[in-house]
């Protein structure tokens, strides 16, 4: 079982002390944030208008959406994009549009030109973004893996799931990934994020996994079964979001 799996309290696994198990992913989601900082502000200006590996998504898009979906409630969110959605039907109605952003259905299409309309809204410079991610890191993440029993945390801070950490993991790989840059991340964090996706994933990713088991070798996790595909973590991840190929077999 991988290191990630320890750290869920999933009944298959063997019994053993789970005091300390917790479902509260803040202390990775902060390191991610602040990792991801750091890359952002050292990209020019002309890269954030670089296509993601997210669909018709750019770089800035990619941002844009981190921030926001850390910053919202659920019910905030629902509520915009639900507004967005009626006010794009009534300009398709009124002819006023031959068509738009976000194939996959009227609420991935409102996502996509809400977070454009953000990108759009405000300072959007490298520092400007990387400030923003810090104050994230800070405002919605607890203290670093690792720290002291009762190590202070971010103001206001709440408790993250790995639905959260997933948010902030892959879209910090895509950023990564499209700026050419390494992001080194805990492997429990990608860990938890891959194993995680791997029970929701939609019918065509779990089909793969059916048959391949994906090994990170930077990371010391795999997801699926059957033969071999060794790989990165960051690979491994997007791939199980669609924002990348399936790793290649054979590879060592």
């Amino acid at each position: 079982m991988s290191d990630a799996a320890k750290y869920l309290p999933l009944s298959h696994r063997d019994r053993e002390d789970e005091s300390t198990v917790t479902n509260d992913w803040s202390p990775h989601l902060r390191t991610c944030l602040e990792a991801l900082a750091v890359l952002v502000e050292s990209l020019p200006p002309e890269q954030l208008e670089s296509p993601s590996w997210r669909e018709q998504y750019r770089v800035i898009d990619v941002l844009s959406h981190l921030l926001w979906r850390l910053g919202t409630s659920r019910a905030e969110r629902a509520r915009q994009l639900v507004a967005v959605a009626l006010r794009s039907r009534s300009a398709l109605a009124g002819g006023r549009v031959g068509g738009g952003p976000g194939a996959g259905g009227p609420l991935a299409g409102a996502t996509l030109t809400h977070c454009r309309a953000l990108a759009g809204s405000a300072n959007r410079s490298p520092a400007a973004l990387a400030d923003q991610l810090r104050a994230a890191a800070v405002a919605n993440a607890g203290a670093r893996p690792g720290a002291e029993p009762g190590a202070r945390t971010g103001a206001g801070k709440t408790r993250r799931s790995v639905a959260d950490l997933s948010v902030a993991v892959v879209d910090s790989l895509d950023v990564a990934r499209t700026a050419g840059k390494a992001l080194t991340l805990d492997p429990v964090a990608t860990g938890a994020v891959a194993l995680a996706r791997s029970l929701s994933a939609p019918v065509p990713i779990r089909a793969v996994l059916r048959d391949c088991l994906l090994h990170a070798t930077d990371a010391g996790w795999s997801v699926g079964r059957g033969s071999t595909r060794n790989s990165s973590a960051g690979s491994i991840i997007l791939f199980l979001w669609g924002r990348g190929d399936i790793p290649p077999a054979g590879l060592t």
